[in-house]
């Protein structure tokens, strides 16, 4: 089954998502070897990729959840796992 968030992988310098905003993203959970979604907020952009991987942009996202009730900081997140399909949480 194709992962929709993967359709758009983003174009370098132009980020499509801004700080403060409120996103779904997914990530591969190691631990139980499925997709899972999380929803957060953006921390920060890297428009231009990170490190020596210049290319789509990327971010860093905060989740506060029952797991993480202090919140964690979801770090190079690709702008192909974010979109905004969100529920205020």
């Amino acid at each position: 089954m194709p992962d929709s968030l993967a359709e758009n992988s983003g174009i370098p310098g132009k980020p499509r998502f801004k700080v403060g905003q409120k996103v779904r993203f997914s990530f591969y959970n190691r631990e139980t070897a499925e997709r899972e979604y999380l929803y957060g907020e953006v921390y920060i952009v890297d428009a231009y990729g990170t490190f020596m991987s210049s290319g789509p942009p990327s971010y860093d996202i905060y989740v506060v959840n029952s797991k993480y009730p202090e919140g964690c900081l979801y770090k190079h997140v690709p702008e192909s796992r974010v979109d905004t399909e969100c529920i205020d949480r």
